[in-house]
């Protein structure tokens, strides 16, 4: 088992720091985003063919752009994007279908709403929806739910609802436990409380029991990495087949790209996910 970092005994300077990923980068996560930009637009033009951008799913009323498997009934990834929950957007979040393409995944790209004007609850649900909608209206031989810092506690949170049915999950260095981020910059839009916060924690809510793969970057906070390595654990109790991954050299902005890598375990992983489940 992975002992917790103290995150209670910290000073506000300290917690502050460790809630914020930019620290270890020296602050500017700006070039990331472009990367995120700049790469979703090529990934657009290149499978213009097979790409259909903002289709409204119906129950939840916002989007989801829909990159098609290369084989019908194929396996499909839904991506979510991080952002604190506050920040980012679909635009952002298309870069890995190319990728994704080649091993033979489909990729939907959620749209939510973000705080100040939706609250994590409703967040959820959106994704679930475009979970429920991803099965109904694809198919996919395998579904797998993937999300990147407060996009994989969505991810698994979302997952976890009775209806969703996955058959993986997918995290990226992901917001496990809210209630360090009271007291932050962080909860400035969110406005949570100590009980929401915990109530809204994976670390303590009933999972889904699909195989999980955790990846975070080797240049994180403390805080980051601990977190990850006990909801690794926490998982393990429910008897879940877990997999995680510090991803060498990476950080919280650009541990996602492994995605992208054929030589990243988290796409071996998928690869594997992929062919236990093959196309009708």
């Amino acid at each position: 088992m992975s002992a917790p970092v103290d995150w209670r005994a910290w000073s506000e300077e300290e917690r502050q720091a460790q809630v914020s990923p930019s620290s270890v980068i020296g602050g500017d996560y700006e070039p990331y985003v472009e990367r995120y930009l700049r790469e979703s637009r090529e990934a657009v033009d290149l499978l213009h063919g097979t790409s259909t951008l903002g289709v409204v799913v119906s129950d939840s009323g916002y989007p989801v752009d829909v990159f098609l498997s290369p084989t019908n009934g194929g396996p499909v990834l839904v991506y979510i994007h991080g952002g604190y929950w506050q920040d980012l957007d679909r635009q952002y979040s298309r870069f890995a279908a190319p990728a994704l393409a080649e091993i033979g995944w489909g990729c939907v790209v959620v749209g939510y709403p973000i705080a100040p004007g939706a609250s994590i609850p409703m967040m959820i649900d959106v994704c679930a929806s475009a979970l429920r909608w991803t099965k109904s209206m694809l198919q996919p031989s395998t579904l797998v739910v993937a999300g990147s810092s407060a996009g994989a506690h969505l991810a698994a949170c979302a997952a976890a609802l009775t209806d969703a049915h996955v058959d993986g999950l997918l995290l990226f260095s992901g917001v496990y436990e809210l209630e360090p981020l009271i007291g932050t910059s962080v909860n400035d839009a969110l406005a949570l409380d100590a009980e929401e916060a915990s109530a809204l924690s994976p670390i303590v809510r009933k999972p889904c029991v699909a195989p999980t793969f955790l990846s975070w970057g080797e240049h994180e906070t403390d805080w980051f990495k601990s977190i990850s390595r006990r909801y690794a654990d926490y998982l393990r109790t429910y008897d879940i087949d877990v997999s995680e991954s510090e991803s060498p050299g990476r950080n919280h902005f650009d541990v996602v790209h492994d995605l992208q890598s054929g030589g990243a375990p988290v796409q071996q992983w998928l690869r594997q996910l992929g062919l236990q489940c093959p196309p009708r």
